[in-house]
């Protein structure tokens, strides 16, 4: 999840009509993937309603390995509608392994399972450079300590995803653990 600035996954998956192309999907924000199921709910035709979903979480998380897009919408018109559905059945599965989403996901469990990891030794230096990025105001009631995940990615925090919001509440999380067990 702390990949900078999306995880880009390959797929083990090839096109039909072009089988030498190398897939990958790339992590979405949470207002990526929430807007391909706005727009696909909204298809006129109720019953191609969960086609145009995965069409449209497709074209939103399809790239090549350097995480430029694929395709556009218009694009995978042109797709036989079994391989429309099927590699939208492969992305969806890829996003749910790279790209958890607070509306589509146990946000608890992931930040529970991705703070157990954070606690490994190996990680503690990330950990450490995660916490460390944030504002400190010291007053006479005491002090304050705000996050900047902004300063860890590099990035504005509106462009971070879900999974990378979520692996900084985990670093934290983890952080006051060692302190416990450190203390």
């Amino acid at each position: 999840m702390l990949v900078k600035p999306r995880i880009i996954m390959p797929l083990d998956y090839r096109l039909i009509s072009a089988p030498q192309l190398q897939l990958a999907v790339r992590s979405l924000r949470g207002v990526e993937d929430a807007e391909c199921y706005t727009l696909g709910v909204a298809h006129e035709i109720p019953e191609l309603r969960n086609d145009d979903i995965g069409r449209r979480l497709v074209v939103a998380a399809l790239c090549k390995l350097s995480g430029d897009p694929l395709t556009t919408y218009e694009d995978l018109g042109g797709l036989p509608s079994a391989e429309l559905s099927t590699l939208a059945a492969v992305v969806s599965g890829a996003l749910d392994g790279i790209s958890p989403t607070h509306w589509r996901c146990n946000v608890t469990e992931w930040i529970r399972v991705l703070s157990k990891g954070a606690l490994h030794v190996t990680n503690r230096p990330e950990v450490l450079a995660i916490v460390h990025c944030g504002d400190v105001a010291i007053g006479y009631s005491g002090g304050n300590r705000t996050p900047r995940p902004d300063r860890y990615f590099g990035m504005p925090v509106s462009d971070l995803t879900d999974g990378q919001r979520m692996a900084i509440e985990a670093a934290h999380e983890a952080y006051e653990e060692l302190g416990k067990v450190n203390g």
